[in-house]
């Protein structure tokens, strides 16, 4: 790409050449008036799911398909189009995007932006083979030279852990928040959308904060989180889980399919992963109680058999003889009862002599 054609695309992607200032005064002391501080709007790589300044986090499970989502991502902006995520009015024209990958190697990386359609020219690729990967960590001066060079419209980290650098423990919060300051000035200082990728943890039950693997202190940083995962119906789903920028429970979760390495959008939903979650967990509960029925089912089973045997009616107190005598309490045969009734399966019936006659249904 040419000089000029570089000046326009840093133009279109909005990035900015950072200002010069003095930040000190004669006894080495500056701050700012609040007056002095920037009140420009918020503006949006990907409307609502993406930042133009700030950390932005991708988290999932592996085989979730994170690493086609931005592959996805890179290569509609490459093309100047809109993400599957969001539909932009105002993206008219391609973007210099920018990717580096401690996992797979440059091959691998091509095929899939061919595959997903990027426009290859418009792409920066470090993949794990390249001559550049093992320099680069997010505190390495190289990084800035990198990115004033090339002023790529977003820049993707995949995974997280192999650009922290080898000394930080990501246990360590203080480690952490260290480790990714650089970063995070960088993304101001230039106007760059910063996307991260990172693996979650294999905990079930868990979602969002608790759901990230390693460090969740990560989760403060970042300005966006969007997460992955598997409905009920094993469609997959991105979910955005954080917004420091706009209300996070307003923008749908998208649900999409993989076909051949390219991502599709198949319809929007309300929920968020701790719903995903939840009807995971229901359907895990359903599915251990038809297997190990509960003391109520048993003795809803145990009424509907001895109904059957009494040619489908029988006197309360009796019924009540055996179930007692098989061992179960007067609540449990109570709640069996109201359960079948509420279902339709049973009715109680008074006789003259107040006696109570159960009847089943022809349900």
């Amino acid at each position: 790409m040419k000089d000029d054609q570089k000046s326009q695309a840093a133009v279109t992607a909005g990035y900015t050449e950072p200002q010069q200032m003095d930040l000190f005064s004669d006894d080495g002391i500056y701050m700012k008036t609040a007056s002095e501080l920037d009140n420009s709007p918020v503006e949006w790589l990907v409307p609502g799911w993406i930042p133009k300044r700030g950390i932005t986090l991708l988290c999932a499970d592996g085989g979730t398909g994170k690493t086609f989502i931005w592959i996805s991502l890179l290569a509609s902006l490459s093309r100047g189009e809109s993400t599957f995520l969001r539909y932009d009015p105002h993206l008219h024209s391609a973007h210099t995007v920018m990717c580096f990958s401690g996992e797979d190697p440059e091959n691998i990386i091509r095929a899939r932006l061919e595959k997903a359609g990027a426009d290859l020219k418009n792409v920066y690729v470090s993949a794990q083979d390249s001559e550049t990967s093992h320099d680069i960590t997010f505190q390495s001066s190289q990084l800035e030279k990198i990115i004033r060079k090339y002023q790529p419209a977003i820049i993707v980290f995949d995974p997280l852990q192999s650009f922290i650098g080898s000394n930080v423990d990501m246990s360590r919060r203080n480690q952490m928040r260290s480790a990714l300051k650089p970063l995070g000035f960088l993304s101001s200082k230039y106007n760059l959308p910063v996307l991260i990728i990172m693996h979650t943890n294999k905990r079930p039950g868990e979602s969002g904060r608790d759901k990230m693997a390693d460090s969740s202190d990560i989760w403060d940083q970042a300005r966006s989180v969007m997460m992955c995962g598997f409905d009920e119906n094993k469609q997959r789903y991105i979910s955005l889980e954080k917004s420091s920028y706009a209300n996070h429970m307003e923008v749908p979760t998208i649900i999409f399919s993989l076909d051949e390495g390219k991502v599709h959008f198949v319809e929007t939903t309300p929920k968020k992963m701790k719903d995903f979650v939840k009807d995971a967990r229901d359907q895990r509960k359903e599915a251990a109680q038809l297997d190990h029925p509960t003391k109520k089912q048993e003795c809803a089973n145990e009424i509907l058999r001895i109904l059957s045997e009494y040619d489908g009616e029988c006197p309360g107190e009796i019924m009540v003889g055996f179930l007692s005598e098989s061992g179960y309490s007067n609540k449990t045969i109570r709640t069996a009862r109201e359960d079948l009734q509420k279902a339709g399966f049973i009715t109680n019936k008074k006789t003259s002599e107040s006696r109570t006659i159960i009847h089943r249904t022809e349900k």
